[in-house]
């Protein structure tokens, strides 16, 4: 699931190059024959490809995924924080731009080295970039018409696994805590409720005063 700050530097991305034939998440191949994806692919009037991979951590960056460096022009977005980590391990052809740490532009700090690219395979990564677009297209058209968008039914799916996650991870707690209350039982003598400081008790009548209203909102 992409995280805030990639789907701000892609939005960023859109706006910059509006005046191209751009998409983000372009698949390199056909088939069997795929070889990675393209964060962001734009290309000009000129025919020039431009790729661009966007690494928002220093795990991501150095993650050990296929970076898709296929265009003529290839690119890292990282934040400028992540940039002073890792600039000496951008190769040297590869440019950089960074994002300001409101996430509002991008800025050019390492120019890309223009690669030679075959006929055969600039016509392929056109190829590529048209299906992505078509993929969208059909998108939108289903947004239109009000359908449902495959990809918010993915990303329902995946909020609905993290907050069963974080609701097992509630549920493991009360019970550690549980166990804590019967031992204080057992070696005071007295309920844990007697034996815990009246601050706390407040803080934790709170927090159960907030639990039931949570959960009366789900109902």
């Amino acid at each position: 699931m992409k995280t805030s700050k990639t789907q701000a530097i892609e939005s960023i991305l859109i706006e910059t190059y509006k005046r191209h034939y751009g998409c983000h998440e372009v698949t390199i191949g056909f088939g069997s024959a795929v070889n990675g994806r393209v964060d962001y692919m734009v290309m000009d009037s000129k025919g020039i490809i431009r790729c661009f991979e966007i690494k928002v951590s220093k795990s991501d960056f150095r993650s050990g995924n296929i970076n898709s460096f296929e265009g003529d022009m290839n690119y890292y977005v990282l934040p400028q924080e992540l940039f002073e980590e890792v600039k000496n391990e951008v190769p040297d052809f590869v440019g950089v731009y960074v994002c300001d740490e409101q996430y509002r532009y991008i800025t050019s700090v390492k120019k890309a080295k223009r690669q030679k690219i075959t006929p055969e395979r600039r016509l392929e990564l056109t190829q590529y970039l048209a299906r992505s677009l078509s993929r969208e297209a059909a998108l939108y058209q289903e947004l239109k018409n009000g359908h449902t968008v495959p990809t918010l039914k993915k990303k329902i799916k995946e909020l609905t696994k993290e907050r069963d996650a974080k609701e097992k991870q509630c549920n493991d707690a009360w019970r550690e805590l549980n166990d804590i209350m019967r031992d204080v039982e057992e070696l005071f003598g007295q309920s844990f409720l007697d034996v815990l400081p009246e601050k706390a008790k407040i803080r934790r009548d709170e927090r159960r005063r907030k639990i039931r209203e949570k959960n009366s909102l789900k109902l």
